[in-house]
């Protein structure tokens, strides 16, 4: 098997390279990311745009291989990989261009670590390096990754700290008596319940590692992956007061409720001067959407619009899951909202700038460009766009709501 690999940096080429067989045929999805030999031994991110049964290089010219996934779980969506190709097109530029600059830093880079916890060893090396591991090593660390044995490590993390022991038996525990170290980790579990296994071997002692390996192997603890907790927002002001939509506002409301639960693309434009309660339709519209089990974009052209924005959508609408997203976050926030959304099923409210169009959001219903009339919404800079024509292209495909 071939693939056609878009790479994520400079020259943002689209190459051919060999898929190693060492992972099943099933695994190569299209919109994985890969890590890619280029050159002299250097290895670039890509994403794999289209598997092929033979390669379409000419005889005698040797096709380099995959050097390995950077991900077990897709995060880039079909959704998200056309909205990319369709700018391509307009633009006149390569897939991997448009998914070098707006994807987070963090995905676009090969910096990881292999984390891998058998019965026999705990094994870690960096995806530059697996490359050099002897044949052997390489399909074991392959099977494990696919089984969920293994699992890839974003550089400044704490692996050990991030895994969560889990207690799979209750007592009379099932190991030998001569197992003094495997009894003592079953007991601070049922004691304690699931701790980290950082914390575990540091108030049981760096021996205890050997003894938690083998319960590992026999199936009575298992290690969870905790997730990333959300970082508490800013102090939030009070809840307005009830209220309700005037005429006219209400009459705007019943328009865009119409538009939306049509089974065809739709775009309409909400007009109002300042302070005519353009926000509160919205946030109206919005709970409608959200309550027929379908996703929410709301953007503004500044960053200072979409924190109000954020506030009043937290107020007036406390229990939606809404998640924030700008271009002055710190790359690993993004990158975290990005790969949260990513493997998110439920539908949910996203507020922030242009830049939050290439998010995977779930069930994408409706998108609402807040001030649409201003210039900030075009991106003249590095890569460029209108942030309206690429909203239509994405709400077209969903068959959802623009305003």
């Amino acid at each position: 098997m071939f693939a056609r690999i878009a790479l994520l940096s400079a020259p943002y080429s689209t190459l051919t390279y060999a898929l190693p067989d060492i992972f099943p045929e099933e695994f190569w999805q299209e919109g994985l990311r890969v890590a890619i030999p280029l050159g002299r031994g250097a290895l670039r991110a890509g994403i794999l745009m289209e598997r092929l049964e033979h390669s379409d290089l000419p005889d005698g010219v040797t096709c380099k291989e995959v050097a390995w996934p950077l991900e077990t779980v897709l995060l880039l969506s079909e959704e998200i990989r056309a909205l990319a190709r369709d700018l391509a097109i307009r633009q006149g530029l390569e897939p991997g261009c448009v998914f070098g600059h707006v994807l987070p830093q963090g995905l676009r880079q090969v910096d990881l670590r292999i984390r891998w916890l058998a019965a026999d060893r705990d094994f870690s090396c960096t995806v530059k390096q697996v490359t050099k591991l002897e044949p052997g090593l390489r399909q074991a660390l392959a099977v494990a990754l696919c089984r969920g044995e293994a699992r890839l490590v974003a550089p400044g993390r704490d692996a050990a700290g991030e895994e969560l022991c889990v207690l799979r038996v209750d007592p009379p525990w099932p190991v030998r008596p001569q197992a003094a170290r495997q009894r003592e980790i079953l007991d601070y579990l049922h004691e304690r319940g699931q701790v980290s296994r950082r914390q575990l071997t540091r108030d049981l002692g760096a021996g205890s590692a050997p003894a938690l390996r083998s319960l590992l192997q026999a199936g009575f603890v298992a290690l969870r992956h905790a997730e990333a907790d959300e970082p508490a927002d800013e102090l939030l002001p009070p809840a307005p007061r009830a209220f309700e939509l005037n005429a006219d506002q209400q009459r705007a409301l019943e328009a865009l409720r119409a538009a939306l639960e049509t089974e065809r693309p739709a775009s309409v434009l909400l007009f109002g001067v300042t302070g005519s309660g353009k926000t509160a339709v919205y946030l109206e519209l919005i709970r409608h959407c959200m309550e027929q089990g379908r996703s929410v974009l709301l953007l503004a052209p500044e960053v200072a619009l979409a924190c109000k924005l954020r506030r009043d959508a937290a107020c007036v609408l406390p229990h939606v899951p809404l998640f924030f997203y700008h271009g002055y976050q710190p790359p690993a926030r993004r990158e975290e909202i990005f790969r949260r959304l990513a493997t998110r099923q439920e539908p949910c409210l996203v507020v922030g700038t242009r830049s939050a169009l290439f998010l995977p959001v779930p069930q994408l219903g409706c998108v609402i460009l807040d001030e649409e009339h201003d210039s900030s919404f075009k991106q003249d800079e590095s890569l460029p766009y209108q942030a309206k024509e690429l909203a239509w292209s994405r709400i077209a495909r969903q068959r959802g709501l623009l305003v």
